[in-house]
């Protein structure tokens, strides 16, 4: 039942479909590979972008680099500027602690020397108070022995008023309240 030309035509007509299929494929993929060459176009641009980016990145990196380099001196000047300023300050210290031992002798020396003062005049002071207070018992006991006991009464003192006076006091006039008193 299979003919020759039968075959032939099917073959034909698979080989056109074939060619057909061959040629839609070919025509997909040009404008894939269009639109792919139009999309790596793309990248390579953004990728120019990007190594431009890197390129200042780069840059400012390298200005980091410096500015590092920068504060690294500077820290380094700092450290070693508290390094002498401990130093200094330790050295310092040594002197004031050397002063300050000094001192206190000297303090500790005057304070002595004031303590034995002092303890000089409170015992002279005590002393004097004593011999004052003795003398004084001394003298009052001395001069209680040699008076009385009991001295004799006094003569009574005797004033006489003159009649002059006594003419003059009846001619003052007396106050209100005591002639008011007499005339009741």
């Amino acid at each position: 039942m299979s003919s020759v030309p039968e075959n032939d035509y099917i073959d034909a007509r698979l080989a056109a479909a074939d060619a057909i299929r061959t040629a839609d494929a070919k025509l997909y993929q040009a404008k894939t590979d269009a639109r792919f060459d139009k999309v790596d176009a793309r990248f390579d641009r953004v990728d120019a972008r990007f190594d431009r980016v890197d390129s200042r990145f780069d840059k400012v990196g390298a200005r980091f680099d410096g500015v590092d380099a920068r504060f690294d001196f500077l820290e380094s000047a700092v450290r070693m500027g508290f390094e002498s300023i401990r130093e200094q300050m330790a050295v310092d210290r040594q002197r004031t602690d050397e002063k300050l031992a000094h001192l206190e002798v000297r303090m500790d020396a005057k304070f002595s020397t004031f303590q034995s003062e002092i303890i000089k005049w409170m015992a002279a002071t005590v002393l004097a108070g004593v011999t004052i207070s003795v003398s004084v018992n001394v003298y009052l006991f001395n001069t209680s022995k040699t008076q009385p006991a009991f001295s004799a009464p006094a003569a009574p003192l005797v004033l006489y008023i003159q009649p002059s006076m006594e003419a003059a006091i009846a001619r003052l006039p007396l106050p209100p309240s005591s002639t008011q008193d007499k005339k009741k």
